[in-house]
């Protein structure tokens, strides 16, 4: 038989825990990470009503949105945030190379306009000092840029292995909870959330429920940060492929796992660094190496004021070759560049096998066989020293340093390079107008080798249609008038010229060595020609180049800022949708706290009929 007064007594214990519930509902409304709890009743036949638990109103999947969307938009933030300070360094007029570059070449043509006189040459070196100053600087705030991004991973690995532990300390009190009373304690839950919330804003990772209520986390490409009750830590080195960047290894030491991290603070400083800070550092690396090897070929090619040969405008860009830290060998490989229009600023590894050397593109994975020495894509490895043993390996950065290193190594504006070595005249008894004109020099060494032993003749043969060359050459040029006449170019040994006009039969032109150098600016406008000549990779000009990286890094850092805005808004609309379902609700406790208010009132009564009920039935027994 039911027995009403039981009835009401566990109706008024069961709406008071209800309220409390409710209570606590009310009182963590601001409470970050918190999710609404709900009382469950269940009947007791004949005896009233029971809680059989707590439940939370939570959601999995909408959860895991929350959490994608943070790690979506703390990466694409941090991305746009420095890619945007180095999208300023770089376009800033205080900062960027593009209008230093324009007044050095406009100096450089001052010269060739004035070639025997010393202000613009001393105009051309301040500008030439100028230029390597500003692309130092520039390289230099990379660095700092680079340096910051080192420090940030150190202390985000850090942060995210504190938060690893506390996540595996957590799942390791929820199973022992859900274990012991079926039901894992709300706060626990709470509080894992609240650390893997934490953890989105580091780095992006996945997440797979265990049978025991422990969570197993995982980040891009299967590396575990936490199994179960167990945190597996990373860490930092030194990256092998970069040695100023810093590289994350997870549970195989020095084993890279940068490649595959993403989302979060941590991706974000990943993705900006590999895909911007590398790129535009070793792009700045290029055209300063372009520049100055271009400007020294020219100048070892000319005369100075005085009439000596030429000597470097620029310091040269010394490759870095590290070797890889597990070597055993003794090897000692160098490297040097042969032709700088040949390079494309891209990173490479040598690598020994014991037998053979293979030679890999780091940019495009591109591997080849080499056989020191070597000459290969503009550069020549070599082995300097030491013989090499299986496994050995070496990082060759060709240009990495080409900016940082760029500097004026000349101080005596006498010794530009204005003149070229030789001139050359024609017979004042030359019946034709043949004429040799736009002479080049492309080298002083191959035969006939400049300074000339004796001057070249070049004696026009009418039967044969060609020159007939006597002195420091014997060789002769084909030349036909009537097919030639408006101009043809040809060669002897490092020098290149053109012939043009209608000669007669023994008509002559010398080549002799250049004795008045002063007021001489052939080679001043090679140097001109620089400016527009396609140096870098034989494709661009070196403002071209410039305006390259400068778009390269713009399009990067538009695109970030995109990502950042669109990764705000999809965050916002996930956490929406999470706390429509799981946030506290004031108006609906209150309206539940109402509904519990009446049903105790209700049970107070019951239990205040029954008790009367009860007393009347003693008073009727007793009689």
């Amino acid at each position: 038989m039911s027995d009403p007064l039981s009835i009401g007594y566990t109706a008024l214990e069961s709406l008071q825990k209800a309220i409390s519930i409710t209570g606590n509902n009310i009182a963590n409304v601001n409470t970050e990470g918190y999710s609404r709890q709900r009382a469950t009743f269940d009947e007791r036949p004949g005896y009233g009503v029971q809680i059989t638990g707590v439940e939370r109103d939570y959601d999995f999947y909408l959860s895991r949105e929350v959490q994608e969307r943070t790690a979506g938009q703390f990466a694409a933030t941090t991305t746009s945030d420095l890619a945007s300070r180095l999208n300023t360094l770089l376009t800033d007029p205080a900062t960027s190379a593009a209008g230093v570059l324009d007044n050095f070449f406009s100096a450089v043509q001052d010269v060739a306009n004035n070639p025997s006189t010393l202000p613009e040459r001393q105009v051309l070196l301040g500008e030439a000092q100028t230029l390597t100053d500003r692309f130092q600087f520039i390289d230099g705030r990379i660095q700092a840029l680079s340096s910051e991004i080192n420090l940030r991973m150190d202390t985000l690995v850090s942060d995210i292995n504190g938060l690893t532990t506390n996540i595996a300390t957590l799942n390791d009190k929820i199973a022992t909870s859900l274990a012991r009373t079926g039901q894992a304690a709300a706060d626990l839950l709470d509080e894992r959330d609240r650390t893997l919330s934490g953890l989105s804003k580091l780095v992006g990772y996945n997440i797979r429920e265990n049978e025991d209520g422990s969570f197993d986390v995982t980040m891009g490409g299967g590396q575990r940060l936490v199994s179960q009750f167990t945190a597996q830590p990373l860490t930092t080195f030194v990256s092998t492929t970069n040695p100023n960047a810093m590289a994350v290894a997870g549970k195989a030491a020095n084993s890279d796992i940068s490649s595959k991290i993403t989302g979060g603070e941590l991706g974000g400083l990943i993705d900006f660094r590999t895909n911007s800070l590398d790129p535009a550092q070793a792009q700045l690396g290029l055209i300063a190496t372009t520049i100055s090897a271009g400007f020294n070929a020219q100048q070892t090619l000319g005369l100075d004021m005085n009439g000596a040969a030429g000597t470097a405008l620029f310091s040269s860009t010394t490759p870095a070759v590290t070797a890889g830290s597990a070597n055993t060998g003794s090897a000692v490989i160098t490297a040097t560049i042969e032709d700088a229009s040949a390079l494309t600023g891209d990173r490479y590894g040598l690598a020994y096998d014991g037998s053979a050397w293979s030679l890999q593109n780091l940019t495009t994975l591109t591997s080849e066989a080499v056989n020191p020495p070597a000459t290969v894509h503009g550069f020549k490895i070599t082995v300097a020293s030491g013989t090499a043993s299986a496994g050995d390996s070496y990082l060759i950065d060709l240009v990495g340093s080409g900016a940082s290193t760029f500097s004026v190594s000349m101080t005596d504006p006498e010794k530009i390079a204005a003149a070229l070595p030789v001139r050359s005249s024609e017979s004042l008894s030359n019946r034709g107008d043949g004429a040799l004109t736009g002479m080049t020099v492309t080298s002083t060494t191959v035969a006939p080798t400049l300074p000339l032993a004796n001057p070249l003749t070049l004696t026009f043969n009418a039967s044969q249609n060609r020159y007939d060359v006597t002195g420091g050459a014997t060789t002769n040029l084909a030349y036909t008038p009537s097919s030639d006449a408006a101009g043809v170019s040809r060669t002897i040994g490092g020098l290149t010229f053109t012939l043009s006009g209608t000669p007669t039969n023994g008509d002559v032109i010398t080549i002799s060595n250049n004795t008045s150098a002063s007021g001489d600016n052939r080679n001043m406008m090679l140097m001109v020609s620089l400016e527009t000549n396609k140096s870098v990779e034989g494709k661009r000009t070196f403002s071209d180049e410039y305006g390259s990286l400068v778009t390269n890094v713009a399009v990067k850092a538009r695109k970030a800022q995109s990502s950042a805005d669109a990764e705000k808004v999809l965050l916002q609309q996930a956490t929406t949708a999470r706390d429509n379902l799981q946030g506290v609700n004031l108006e609906e406790e209150a309206i539940q706290l109402m509904r519990y208010q009446q049903a105790l009132q209700a049970a107070a009564q019951l239990v205040s009929i029954a008790d009367t009920v009860f007393q009347a039935m003693l008073t009727a027994t007793q009689r």
